[in-house]
């Protein structure tokens, strides 16, 4: 496995999910068949979103896989599956069944039937592929399906004898113990504060009645106060806690749904809306409403050919046989899980190379697996799957922050951000558009509210997705290697080996040393090892002088503690992977051993594997005692060291051991070196009676150093934390468990761990990139190379060396013909000889600015290079307007590279009449400002534009929120788009609604947009409206140059989120030379007419209107909010004492400043006194906004 090895006796069950659903398809394009993969799954909310998210949207199939490392997990969600499915129960039972904790005698007789049922059609993967159910719902494995039956089995058990009351009273004990971890006001707190975000963007509004939610849960067992029938422990859950494993102290059936609608107000006719909207279980309400829509929705789904498949494994293993099946039909020789002995065997039917089971997908979502498991190990496991296809997606989710959001991002990758994803290939797309449609805004305001702050490391849900380079770059398929010399590369390896292992620091504070981080690290040497695998592939250089150098630096490095412990388990993982052969490792292995453990073996392999027998007496001892005992959970390492009397005194560790509870089995051969291992496997693990086998792989040379008087053993991972722990049970050596290596029946030595057939296959997915990228017609050669200055670990420029072939080229360059650089996106810069004569364009993998770039050339030999620097999210010209950048590539489909996919039909629609409830509007929207904007919203020209099109943008944003919702000044829903200088209005924006996403945890303008291109007006068709608009209340938005340029590129993406029409084969976009959007020449053409009338009945009341709709096309226009990682996406100056933010009447309208620059109180607008600001200077700088809102009142 990829992470250190975890003993953890105790487990939560997780049946439901704590946080809000996802649209899985959020990343792929309307109409497009998609194959998705959720990875630590946990319960079905998403996938129960995501079909609701697909009513009315043009027809597709969803090819669904889960992966959980639960049985438990899996199998609740299949037995749900098949009711859904046989659709003979209302979705108020599934509700009880699936999220209540007691229920009634018919429902509980309900489970026992179905689960029963079930039984016998999981005997066999044919038996069930025969099956009703077998089309739409498969298994990966058979010991996934074997799982789920023994979890049927179990839930028919437990419901037969449901009534018991001894079953009662174990299941309320059970119940009871989970209590005991949240007995408090204060706890309670702790633990819905974070389950806030489920009503953002109205998180505030339930900070009261979250508390109450949660009390009554765990009161009755029901959303709902529960009557006097409902009072049978629920199968679903009773027959899956224990002793050892508890229901989750966080587990609240309502936070996995979006639950502003139970404090937003709501039109009549609005979808989700609850039924309860004023009573103390509202909260309950809302979430019962949308599970009702939603299930319906998946049933429908399912019916129309889309499937689910299901597999219970550790992620890691389940993606690298994944990437292993794509070109292969062998084992990959993983595990399924630890403490588990059974390879992970997919079925053969449908993986492998050749086969129909879906092994690259459209979209990975890996829930918040990077705050447990690491990113790195995340992207490394998942980026090969993604499928060739420019939308496919991996998207990552955090919830732990510590320090700075450029510290956050620098640990999230273990290393300079742009500098890792540059050697992994992969982009993180929010990162270079610093926009995003989801908002943080009530992730902040909780955050800082949360107690947990003290502590340093506090939860703010951040998600990023991620592209392959290739893609998000526009050259598909044709990105090559990265050049990097040797030394330059193995000092950005090695500051990326001391990030990844910083918890070893030796300087490590106090205040770190008590984070979760800290505590359970993510990474072992086999980890950094996969990962220069993986970097391998993508970066050409000489690897041999890279692991040489990067080797010494780990050998003689001071600043860890355990790097010298640690190194010959990097050795050894670097040859098993093909990495790298350290000399040592052969060179020191004693092919004919006369004493020792492998006397009488011959052709003596490099590697081996030790595997230890721990009596189960000496484990368990770690966890008596206490309740913070029994749930202990310690990081376990394997040793080798010398025994008493050696002759030297050494110590080496290994992070990566694999643990089963069974007996060992030992078939012996006439050659002693082929010994094979199994084991027969304890089905009941911790509460067995078979002992501990634990097994890892060491150099050979290691147990040739004292080959009589070698230890092997089992330790706790020394730190500071584990001695305070474990220290009074196993002393301060913090041993386990230890014996000679010679102990026949505690220590064996063989060429591979129990039950593998040869090393673990890691990477297969991974292919090698060409070193020079040949240019379209042969003309030309690009190679790639990153520039790190002497003093750094980062990458800060990328030099194109570009050679010249063609002959034209060459001429051009011997008769000097002046060379001009033009950059036309943030990718490509173009090398332009004369007045256009000749051009070629420079691709780079990650975005660069051409001001401050230097060139080389070279008329004689023929090349020229560019050296750019990386460009600044920030700062840079060349990104001031890739905020939601759209692109078409071979397929010709328009892909929203950044702007999540949205029904809009679907979304809740909010009542603006309600000005008092529509308050929390005016923050959220104002806030999509982010520090750094909200002080250059103060540097304005004359005309009262800012020099930033970006501010300019999210300006004309907040005011068609504000005017739309009427939250300030007067009230309309029709705006156009004016730039004076160039031929006035350009587009008409006219607004539908205001809408709820709770995916995004924000607010959505649904509008029509109307460009006025010169050949619809002048065609007279919409001459009728345009007159009627002079009549109508319009609010100009007056914009430059620049915002300008920046609406029309953003336009094809809120137009492509939300369409509900599919692209015609005549599509605009279709043709050849087209580009996204189609021109930004003023009067032309900017959209594709696909979209042009497909607008819903009475989409907007506005006279005339019939006339201009068949022009007019639906978008979706969302709050573009920074990211977190990029730079601080609220300034805090702007909140009150308690962390929350000041209503907006009580803040400078300007910049919310809390009281007059002179000291005094606000001055009001002496024209609408609505608004106010400290001083006339801000008074001034707002005009350009105010004046379309401000009226005298009546």
């Amino acid at each position: 496995m990829l992470t250190p090895t975890v003993a953890s006796r105790f487990g939560w069950l997780y049946a439901v999910g704590n946080t809000p659903a996802i649209n899985l398809t959020r990343a792929v394009p309307h109409g497009e068949d998609a194959a998705l993969l959720s990875l630590g799954c946990g319960d079905l909310r998403n996938m129960l979103y995501t079909a609701y998210a697909e009513k009315g949207l043009p027809d597709r199939v969803l090819d669904f896989t889960c992966c959980d490392i639960s049985e438990k997990i899996i199998g609740r969600n299949v037995l749900l599956l098949t009711l859904i499915i046989d659709n003979e129960i209302t979705t108020g039972s599934l509700w009880d069944i699936y999220y209540h904790l007691y229920l009634d005698e018919p429902t509980a007789a309900a489970i026992q039937q179905q689960a029963e049922k079930l039984v016998p059609l999981l005997d066999t993967l044919q038996s069930w592929s025969d099956s009703k159910y077998g089309k739409t719902l498969k298994f990966c494995d058979v010991d996934t399906l074997c799982d789920v039956r023994r979890v049927c089995q179990l839930v028919a058990a437990c419901a037969g004898n449901g009534c018991s009351r001894d079953r009662h009273d174990e299941f309320t004990e059970s119940l009871n113990t989970t209590r005991a971890f949240f007995d408090s006001d204060a706890d309670i707190a702790g633990v819905t504060m974070l389950g806030m975000r489920s009503t953002a963007p109205l998180s505030l509004r339930s900070k009261m009645d979250l508390p109450d939610a949660h009390r009554q849960y765990w009161k009755d067992g029901t959303v709902t106060p529960k009557g006097k029938s409902v009072d049978i422990p629920n199968p679903m859950f009773s027959s899956l806690v224990s002793e050892t494993g508890l229901l989750h102290y966080g587990a609240d059936p309502v936070l996995g749904y979006h639950l502003a609608t139970a404090y937003a107000p709501l039109v009549a006719s609005s979808p989700l809306k609850p039924k309860d909207e004023k009573g103390p279980f509202k909260v309950a309400s809302a979430a019962q409403a949308q599970f009702a829509e939603w299930v319906p929705a998946l049933r429908d789904l399912l019916g129309k050919g889309s499937v689910v498949r299901t597999v219970v494994a550790d992620v890691f293993a389940f993606c690298h046989s994944l990437q292993h099946a794509s070109s292969s039909t062998w084992s990959p020789n993983w595990f399924r899980r630890k403490l588990d002995s059974k390879p992970l065997n997919l079925d053969s039917g449908v993986y492998g190379k050749g086969k129909t089971g879906p092994m690259f997908f459209d979209m990975i979502d890996t829930s918040n697996l990077s705050d447990h498991l690491g990113a790195l190990n995340i992207l490394v496991s998942t980026a090969p799957l993604l499928t060739a296809r420019p939308w496919a997606t991996v998207y990552t989710e955090t919830l732990k922050r510590t320090g700075t959001p450029q510290e956050a991002f620098r640990t999230l990758l273990c290393g300079h951000a742009t500098t890792v994803s540059l050697l992994l290939g992969i982009s993180p797309i929010q990162f270079w558009t610093n926009a995003k449609a989801e908002s943080h805004v009530d992730e902040i305001f909780t955050g800082l509210m949360d107690q947990k702050k003290q502590s340093g490391e506090h939860q703010i849900l951040s998600r990023l997705g991620w592209k392959r380079d290739d893609h998000f770059s526009g050259q598909p398929d044709n990105r090559g290697s990265l050049h990097i010399d040797p030394k330059t590369l193995s000092r950005i390896l090695f500051d990326v080996y001391l990030e990844m292992f910083k918890e070893e620091r030796l300087d490590t504070s106090f205040q770190r040393m008590n984070m979760e981080s800290a505590v359970y690290p993510c990474f072992h040497r086999g980890s950094f090892a996969v990962f220069l695998k993986f970097v391998k592939h993508r970066v050409a250089t000489d690897w041999e002088a890279v692991c040489g150098d990067l080797l010494d630096k780990i050998a003689t490095d001071r600043t860890l503690g355990l790097s010298s412990n640690y190194i010959q388990e990097l050795t050894a993982h670097l040859y098993m992977l093909g990495v790298v052969v350290e000399p040592w490792i052969l060179n020191e292995v004693n092919q004919r051993p006369e004493t020792g453990i492998l006397r009488g073996w011959r052709n003596i392999p490099p590697v081996v594997a030790v595997t230890l027998v721990v009596p189960r007496r000496t484990i368990l001892r770690v966890y008596e005692g206490s309740r913070e005992a029994k749930m202990a959970a310690p990081t376990l390492v394997g040793s080798l060291k010398p025994g008493p009397g050696a002759s030297s005194q050494w110590h080496n560790m290994y992070g990566n051991v694999h643990l089963a509870f069974g007996d060992l089995k030992a078939a012996r051969s006439t050659r002693a070196e082929d010994l094979r291992l199994s084991i027969d496997q304890d089905r009941l693990g911790w509460e067995g009676s078979s002992p501990l086998v634990a097994s890892f792989y060491v150099p050979t040379a290691a147990l040739q150093v004292e080959p009589e008087k070698t230890l092997v053993g089992l330790y706790v991972t020394p730190s500071p934390q584990s001695m305070r722990l474990y220290a009074p049970v196993l002393g301060l050596e913090m041993k386990i468990f230890e014996a000679g290596v010679l102990e026949e029946s505690k220590v064996f030595v063989s060429k591979l761990i129990p039950g593998q057939t040869a090393y673990p296959i890691f990477c297969r997915g991974v292919g090698a990139l060409k070193d020079v990228i040949e240019g379209d017609h042969g003309d030309t050669k690009l190679k790639m190379v990153a520039d790190i200055p002497a003093s750094e670990c980062h990458i800060g420029s990328l030099t194109g060396h570009l050679d010249i072939i063609s002959d034209k080229g060459k001429k051009l360059l011997k008769e000097k013909v002046p060379i001009e650089l033009r950059q036309t996106n943030p990718f490509t810069i173009d090398i332009v000889f004369g007045n256009n004569v000749l051009s070629y364009g420079l691709k780079f993998p990650a975005p660069v600015s051409k001001e401050g770039s230097r060139t080389r050339v070279a008329r004689a030999s023929g090349y020229i290079e560019v050296i750019a620097a990386l460009a600044d999210p920030t700062s840079a010209e060349c990104l001031a307007d890739f905020v939601f950048p759209t692109a078409i590539f071979s397929s010709r489909v328009p892909v929203a590279l950044n702007m999540p996919h949205v029904n809009l039909d679907r979304l809740a629609a909010l009542d603006v009449e309600k000005k008092d409830d529509m308050r929390w509007l005016a923050t959220l929207v104002s806030l999509h400002f982010s520090k750094r904007e909200t002080n250059k919203r103060e540097e304005i020209d004359k005309s009262g534009i800012s020099n930033d099109p970006r501010v300019n943008f999210k300006e004309s944003v907040f005011t068609m929120f504000m005017l739309a919702s009427g939250l300030q000044g007067g009230e309309t829903g029709l705006f156009a788009i004016s730039h004076p200088g160039r031929g006035g209005i350009h587009m008409l924006v006219v607004v539908s609604a205001i809408r709820l996403d709770g995916d995004t945890a924000s607010a959505v303008l649904d509008v029509a947009i109307l460009p006025l291109t010169t050949d619809l007006v002048t065609s007279g068709k919409i001459e009728e409206f345009l007159l009627m608009l002079r009549s109508l209340e319009c609010a100009t938005i007056t914009v430059n140059d620049a915002e300008l340029a920046l609406w029309k590129k953003v336009l094809p993406s809120m137009v492509e989120r939300c369409r509900t029409w599919s692209h015609r084969d005549d599509c605009e976009y279709r043709k050849k030379g087209a580009t996204v959007p189609l021109s930004l020449e003023d009067g032309k053409q900017l959209l594709c007419s696909c979209g042009n009338g497909q607008l819903p009945d009475n989409f907007v009341g506005l006279p005339e209107w019939d006339s201009a709709a068949p022009n007019a096309v639906r978008a979706a226009i969302s709050p573009t909010f920074a990211v977190p990682f990029v730079e601080e996406i609220v300034d805090t100056s702007i909140l009150g004492d308690s962390g929350l933010p000041t209503a907006a009447g009580d803040r400078c309208r300007k910049c919310g400043g809390r009281g007059a620059a002179d000291g005094g109180a606000l001055k009001r607008c002496q024209r609408c006194r609505e608004v106010k600001y400290c001083s006339v200077e801000c008074q001034k700088k707002d005009w350009k906004t105010h004046r379309m809102e401000c009226n005298e009142p009546e």
